[in-house]
C-alpha cells in the first residue's frame, strides 16, 4: 500500500543537463535481480537528465504487487546513494521509502516520466528483486502487435474476445489500475471503491511541485497474471514489462517456476487511469486467454495481441440492429424515440457508446440500451414519463457522422480549429427533445453543441438538424463565450442572423446557483433589429471577485418575446484550488511582490516561504490563516539575499504551489 508521502527536493537547478542525451534510466537500486532485499530499504532510479518536479510519483512509477509494498516517503535528490544533497550534480535521482513484506517478487515500471526540460523517456525500464533468498531464473519473452477492433480474434475470426477483455477490464478497475476508455465519464464511484477495497491500491497523498502533466504518448504494460477465468477477475499480478507506445517486443525475467497468463493493457497517457486497449497471448485462436508454463527456462514467441475500443457512429452495425434486437426482447414493437452519444464523441461523428431508448405502445414500457465496445447494457422502465409524448425517430434518420458534418460546415468548424482537443467537448442527441426546447415540436432533430474550454473560458456552438434531410433549424444565437481579464469577464457572442431583435440583458450569477432570483441584469445591450448578415457583440462586465462566475443572455424581441441562451461559466482570480502569482518585478533587485489565496476553507494554515537552490529557507513571507476566495499580497525584502535563483512555495495541508524568483545585485 501507499501512506501519505511527502516530496522532498534538493537543488532544483543545479546546473545543466547531464551529458547523456537520451533521458532514460541509467541505474536502479536494489539491482535487477537482486534476491534477498531488506524489508525495509530504498528503491532508487537514477535518471540520465534532471528529473522535472512536477512529476507526478503516485502514477508515473508502476508497481507490482501494491498490496505488498507501503511507500513511506520520495525524495529527489543530487545522488545516487548516500546524503540526498550535495554538490556538482542535478537533481536526477529519485528514491522511494519503501517497506517490503518477505518472500515477495516485485516488479516496478517506469516509462511516463519527463525531464525538467520536458523531455519524455527514450526507453521503458523494468525493474525486477525479491525479498526471498533466492530470485527466478525464467523467462517470459515475445512480442505485442498492433492493435485491432475489440469484437474477433485475429487467428480464429469466428471467435468473440469481447467477454474475455470485459472479465479483464472489471479485473484491472476493481485493483484500480484504470477504466475503460468508455466508462472513463460513469466509474469515479467505481473507482474510489477499487482505492478502498483490500485488494485495491489505497489513494496516495504525494505533495507534488507544479502541476502535473499527464504526458501525450501510449503506453502499453505487459503484466503476468498468476491465473484467469472468464467468470473471476480475483487474479494476482506476478510481474511486468512495459512499451513505450502500442506495439513492440517485451521480456519478463526472473520468472519463478509455474503458471502465468500474459496479458497487455495500453494506456491513453502517463496517468495509467485510461484503458483503450486490452490484449492477451491466445495462439489457439478461442477468444480466451492462454498460459504459459515456466520452469528454470526461456518461454520465447509468447505474442499478444491488442484490442483496442473503437468508436462508432450511431447507425453502424451492429449498434442499432443489436439495439433494436435487445429492445424487442422485452417488448414487441419497440419504437426508437431517442438516441445519444455517451462517451468519447469526437467531431466526426463517432463515439465510443451509444444510448438508444425504445417505446413499446402495447406495453407502454421503455427500453434503455447501451452499446458500448464490449456489449449492451438493457434497462425497463414501466410508467417511461415524457417518452410516449414524443414522435418515433424515421427509419432512414442520418448517421451522426453525417450530422456533425453538416453542423461543422455551418460554422463549427471555426470553433473546433480554436481549441485543442482535450480542451473541446463534443455533443450529439436526436430525437425531439420534448422535454426540454423543441425548436419545431412536430419534427425530430439532431441537437449538435461543441463546447470549447480553457482554464479561464468557455465558448459554446449549436445547432439544430432536421434528422431526416439534415436541414438547419434556424437558430439565431451561434456562438456564446467568456474569457477572464485582471478582475473581470470579457463576454463575446455572435449571431447568424436576426429577426426583430430589440437585443441582449447580459445577466450574471455568482457561484453554481441554479436559483432563478440570483440572476441580476449586469446590462442590456442593442440588438441589429432584423438583418441577415452576422453578427458579433463584446460586453465586458464590471470588476467581479475572485471565484466561479455564471452568465447568460435573455434575447429580447420587438414585441417583447424573451428568450434565454445556454449558461458559460469561469472562474476568476482563483483558477484552482491554491493560487501563487508569479513575483514582480522579477528578476528583483530590493523587493518582489506576491499574491496568493485558496478557493475555499480547506486547510487551517498556510505558509509562504523562500528557499535556496539547496532547499533552504532563507525566508518566511506568511504563516497562518489562508485567504479564502481572495488574494493576499505579500512583499519579499531581495535586498538582503545573495544574487541567485530562488523558488517561493506556497504549502497548505494537501497542496503546494511554486514560483521561480531571480535576484539580481
Amino acid at each position: 500500500m501507499r501512506r501519505a508521502t511527502c516530496l522532498f527536493v534538493l537543488g532544483l537547478l543545479c546546473g545543466g543537463a547531464h551529458a547523456q542525451s537520451d533521458f532514460v534510466v541509467e541505474q536502479a537500486a536494489p539491482a535487477h535481480g537482486a534476491a534477498g532485499v531488506p524489508l525495509a530499504d530504498t528503491v532508487a532510479f537514477s535518471f540520465a537528465q534532471e528529473v522535472s518536479v512536477s512529476t507526478d510519483w503516485d502514477s508515473r512509477f508502476v508497481e507490482a504487487p501494491r498490496a505488498s509494498l507501503s511507500i513511506d516517503g520520495v525524495s529527489l535528490c543530487l545522488n545516487f546513494a548516500g546524503p540526498c544533497g550535495g554538490d556538482g550534480d542535478v537533481p536526477r535521482h529519485v528514491r522511494f521509502r519503501v517497506s517490503h513484506q518477505p518472500d515477495v517478487d516485485y516488479t516496478w515500471l517506469v516509462y511516463a516520466v519527463e525531464s525538467a526540460g520536458g523531455t519524455p523517456m527514450a526507453e521503458p525500464y523494468a525493474l525486477r528483486y525479491t525479498t526471498a533468498p533466492d530470485a527466478g531464473d525464467g523467462t517470459i519473452a515475445g512480442s505485442v502487435s498492433a492493435p485491432v477492433p475489440a469484437q474477433k480474434s485475429v487467428s480464429a475470426p469466428a471467435s468473440d474476445v469481447r467477454p474475455t477483455l470485459r472479465t479483464l477490464a472489471q479485473g484491472l478497475q476493481r485493483r484500480g489500475r484504470g477504466r475503460p476508455v468508455f466508462d472513463a465519464d460513469r466509474t469515479d464511484a467505481a473507482m474510489d471503491e477499487a482505492h478502498s477495497s483490500p485488494s485495491g491500491r489505497p489513494q496516495a497523498h504525494v505533495r507534488t511541485i507544479g502541476p502535473k502533466a499527464a504526458g501525450s504518448s501510449p503506453f502499453t504494460q505487459v503484466l503476468l497474471l498468476d491465473e484467469f477465468s472468464i467468470e473471476e477477475t480475483d487474479w494476482a499480478i506476478r510481474g511486468g514489462d512495459a512499451l513505450i507506445g502500442s506495439s513492440g517486443d517485451y521480456g519478463v525475467e526472473f520468472v519463478r517456476p509455474g503458471t502465468y497468463v500474459p496479458i497487455a493493457v495500453r494506456y491513453t497517457d502517463g496517468s495509467n487511469t485510461t484503458i483503450d486497449a486490452l490484449g492477451f497471448y491466445d495462439p489457439d485462436g478461442d477468444g480466451s486467454p492462454d498460459a504459459v508454463e515456466v520452469d528454470g527456462d526461456e518461454q520465447t514467441g509468447v505474442d499478444l495481441q491488442l484490442f483496442e475500443f473503437p468508436r462508432t457512429t450511431a447507425r453502424a452495425s451492429p449498434n442499432l440492429p443489436v439495439a433494436r434486437d435487445s429492445a424487442a426482447h422485452y417488448a414487441p414493437d419497440p419504437q426508437l424515440r431517442w438516441v445519444q452519444a455517451e462517451t468519447g464523441l469526437r467531431p466526426d461523428g463517432t463515439a465510443y457508446a451509444w444510448t438508444y431508448r425504445f417505446y413499446s405502445p402495447p406495453q407502454d414500457l421503455e427500453t434503455t440500451v447501451t452499446i458500448d465496445p464490449l456489449g449492451a447494457h438493457v434497462d425497463t422502465t414501466s410508467g417511461p414519463g415524457l417518452l410516449p409524448e414524443m414522435a418515433p425517430i424515421p427509419e432512414g434518420f442520418i448517421d451522426s457522422d453525417e450530422a456533425l458534418q453538416i453542423a461543422l460546415n455551418d460554422g463549427g468548424q471555426d470553433l473546433v480549429d480554436s481549441y485543442p482537443p482535450d480542451r473541446l467537448t463534443t455533443l450529439l442527441s436526436g430525437g425531439n427533445l420534448f422535454w426540454t426546447d423543441a425548436p419545431i415540436p412536430s419534427e425530430e432533430f439532431w441537437q449538435a453543441r461543441l463546447i470549447g474550454r480553457t482554464s479561464s473560458s468557455t465558448e459554446t456552438f449549436e445547432r439544430y438538424l432536421n434528422i431526416e434531410t439534415g436541414d438547419v433549424l434556424p437558430v439565431e444565437l451561434t456562438r456564446f463565450g467568456a474569457s477572464t481579464t485582471d478582475d473581470a469577464v470579457r463576454l463575446r457572442w455572435h449571431t447568424a442572423s436576426e429577426t426583430n431583435n430589440a437585443g441582449f440583458a447580459v445577466q450574471h450569477t455568482p457561484g453554481d446557483s441554479t436559483v432563478a432570483a440570483d440572476w441580476r441584469t449586469l446590462q442590456f445591450v442593442e440588438g441589429a433589429g432584423t438583418t441577415q448578415r452576422p453578427q458579433t457583440y463584446r460586453f465586458r462586465t464590471p470588476t467581479l471577485p475572485p471565484g466561479t462566475h455564471r452568465f447568460r443572455l435573455k434575447q429580447r424581441d420587438l414585441d417583447g418575446t424573451e428568450s434565454l441562451s445556454d449558461v458559460v461559466a469561469v472562474t476568476l482570480g482563483l483558477d484552482g484550488p491554491l493560487r501563487l502569482t508569479p513575483p514582480s518585478p522579477n528578476p528583483a533587485r530590493r523587493a518582489a511582490t506576491l499574491q496568493f489565496g485558496v478557493q475555499a476553507v480547506s486547510t487551517a494554515t498556510a505558509t509562504v516561504a523562500v528557499y535556496d537552490v539547496l532547499g533552504r529557507k532563507v525566508a518566511t513571507l506568511h504563516d497562518g490563516p489562508p485567504p479564502t476566495g481572495w488574494m493576499e499580497t505579500v512583499h519579499l525584502d531581495a535586498s538582503q539575499l545573495p544574487s541567485g535563483t530562488y523558488f517561493v512555495r506556497l504549502t497548505t495541508a494537501d497542496r503546494t504551489r511554486v514560483q521561480k524568483l531571480t535576484v539580481v545585485e
